[in-house]
């Protein structure tokens, strides 16, 4: 499969995911979030609470970046694996016809 193919399905995977991010519902709860962690870090009385949770946001986004970075990978191998039936199913109907032409 050629490069540009294999590009074009990085680009559209990053354009999708991007689009995912922004979405309208996908925000307020993002916003409502980012509201409730500054309340609780505000509620939290002990520099110790503080670092505890920051480790466990860090390793929350840790794991998402890794389940993003997995989602990522398998669907680069499904739109290969796509392309490639594709273009063989694509070989296989030329050489069909061809083949008709030449009986015909």
């Amino acid at each position: 499969m050629p490069d540009w193919v294999k590009e074009t399905f990085c680009q559209r995977l990053d354009l999708l995911t991007e689009n995912a991010e922004m979405l309208h519902d996908v925000l307020l709860l993002k916003n409502k979030l980012n509201r409730l962690e500054h309340l609780f870090m505000h509620k939290l009385d002990k520099v110790g609470e503080k670092k505890l949770h920051r480790e466990w946001l860090a390793l929350q986004e840790q794991m998402v970046s890794l389940q993003k970075g997995w989602l990522y990978t398998k669907g680069v191998q499904d739109g290969i694996k796509m392309m490639i039936f594709l273009q063989k199913s694509e070989q296989e109907l030329e050489s069909y016809e061809q083949g008709n032409k030449v009986i015909t």
